[in-house]
């Protein structure tokens, strides 16, 4: 015989963990829901009937809610797409979910963690790093909770789970450790004959900006040459620490701003506004654009590996505290920290002061193969010696003053007859 399952709730199809809810409202027209795992569905299943009984119960609001995953990714973006940090890259996670194969056509409640599994297997398979696929289901799973956020102000909540879980997500790396040597930051300016260019790389070295803030620097607003000051935006962390901070400038990073051809009278009135106008004057250069036309071809011709446009900023960090000496404060204010731990993973430290730190490491005398150093001074003798050197003295002194082992120690009781 066979074990009946829970009333009201079934499996299918049968064996793939997903759950549906099955009810009658009052006017008893049948219901189907698909909801997930068994134990939310025994829930859904409670709630529901308690929702007609307490003639609480609407179907058509659950409709609403069950939308295709397409349109919710629309809406999604029309209503928070301007405040993300990074309007590309948002656009970029949404188009990833819109045509994957293992969401493509599934309503929000149909999306399963097993479609989440396969399409983070199919990514890893393209050869996606890890952390690009993180960046990925976390879009997802805002979406999700912008959902649940929605729903839970109409005060009528539905069974509408994240599909996103957290063994869901790759494990990182703790930092990128790279920057740019002397010597490779000569090669990659040989390889760039337009100074404006040339330009673009010495200042991102020099103030250490994020590429979308330094692309979009303007000349009244951000660099003010009679302070020499150059403000930078905080785009990451909480919302109370986002707000400009600003770049000193020096007398090198003076001399390639007072260069440039959008410098006021060395350019067209449109093209004033700009540190880094575009070739018709009407906005700044295209970041995206510029890296894969000239900074990753340059890069190439120059012969250095692994190095990215960000990496720039490394060098920045790892300048200040090699060369200038700085403390992780005072970096991390410099390149727009709110707190140490990120700053730590910017300013890092040449191998050149590591091998010399360690170097001074290095004995004055040499030792002899024996275990003692060259000499003949009483000082140098053998460790052995002085050690039982050492011991006899403390035994005359001993035997000098010591008392009977036989008697009692105490002064007041110790006669002078006793002591031998």
């Amino acid at each position: 015989m066979t074990k009946k399952g829970p009333r009201g709730v079934f499996e299918r199809p049968r064996g793939s963990g997903v759950w549906w809810v099955r009810y009658h409202d009052a006017h008893g027209r049948e219901h189907r829901e698909k909801v997930g795992p068994k134990g939310l569905a025994k829930q859904v299943y409670q709630k529901r009937k308690t929702e007609i009984a307490e003639r609480r119960f609407f179907p058509e609001r659950l409709r609403q809610r069950d939308e295709p995953l397409v349109d919710a990714i629309r809406d999604y973006m029309a209503r928070k797409g301007s405040k993300k940090i990074d309007a590309r890259g948002a656009a970029r996670y949404a188009r990833c979910w819109t045509e994957a194969p293992e969401t493509k056509g599934k309503t929000l409640r149909e999306v399963q963690p097993h479609d989440i599994e396969r399409y983070r297997e199919r990514r890893r398979a393209e050869g996606v790093t890890g952390a690009t696929v993180n960046r990925e289901l976390t879009f997802l799973r805002a979406l999700y909770n912008d959902t649940l956020a929605a729903v839970q102000r109409e005060r009528n909540p539905i069974p509408l789970m994240t599909p996103v879980l957290a063994e869901h997500f790759a494990p990182e790396q703790t930092g990128r450790v790279r920057f740019l040597a002397d010597a490779e930051e000569r090669r990659l300016l040989a390889e760039l004959p337009a100074p404006v260019d040339r330009a673009l790389v010495r200042i991102a070295a020099l103030t250490g900006l994020d590429r979308g803030v330094l692309f979009r620097l303007e000349w009244d607003r951000d660099v003010n040459v009679e302070a020499r000051t150059i403000r930078g935006q905080r785009r990451k962390g909480h919302r109370r620490d986002r707000g400009p901070y600003f770049v000193p400038v020096n007398d090198d990073l003076l001399a390639v701003l007072q260069a440039l051809p959008s410098r006021l009278g060395r350019a067209r009135p449109g093209e004033r506004r700009w540190l880094f106008p575009n070739a018709s004057g009407t906005g700044p250069l295209d970041a995206h654009n510029w890296t894969a036309r000239v900074f990753i071809p340059a890069v190439r011709r120059a012969g250095i590996e692994d190095f990215c446009f960000r990496d720039l900023r490394h060098t920045f960090g790892t300048r200040l505290r090699t060369l200038a000496k700085l403390d992780t404060k005072s970096i991390g204010d410099l390149l727009g920290h709110t707190s140490a731990r990120m700053a730590e993973r910017y300013a890092h430290l040449r191998q050149s002061h590591l091998f010399e730190a360690v170097q001074q490491l290095v004995r004055a005398e040499p030792e002899h193969p024996t275990g003692t150093r060259t000499g003949t001074r009483a000082d140098d003798r053998a460790p052995a010696a002085r050690v039982a050197g050492a011991k006899a003295q403390a035994g005359q002194r001993d035997r000098a003053d010591r008392r009977c082992a036989d008697r009692t120690r105490d002064p007041r009781l110790v006669r002078p007859m006793l002591c031998r």
